[in-house]
C-alpha cells in the first residue's frame, strides 16, 4: 500500500475515534518519531557516565536534593 492511501485511512480512522485515551496514546505514538529526530548522540564516556549512574541508582547511592544543595554552598563558601 502506497505512503498516500496509508496516510489517508489512517485519518479516516482516526475522524472517527472519540476516546480521548485513545486519541492522547496516537498523539504520543506520532510525536515519538519526531523526538527521535531529535535525541543527542552520547559519546561513550557519557554513555559510561549515565550507567555508572544508574547502577549507584539502583544500590541506593544518592543523596537528597537537600544535602547535595548544603555540599553546593559549603563547596561554593570554600572555594
Amino acid at each position: 500500500m502506497e505512503t498516500k492511501e496509508v496516510k489517508r485511512k489512517l485519518i479516516a480512522k482516526i475522524q472517527e475515534i472519540n476516546n480521548p485515551e485513545i486519541l492522547e496514546e496516537i498523539n504520543r505514538l506520532l510525536s515519538l518519531d519526531l523526538v527521535e529526530s531529535d535525541l543527542l548522540t552520547l559519546s561513550n564516556e557519557q554513555a559510561q557516565v549515565i550507567s555508572q549512574g544508574k547502577k549507584d541508582y539502583e544500590m541506593g547511592k544518592t543523596k537528597s536534593n537537600e544535602d547535595i544543595n548544603q555540599e553546593t554552598e559549603t563547596w561554593l563558601r570554600n572555594g
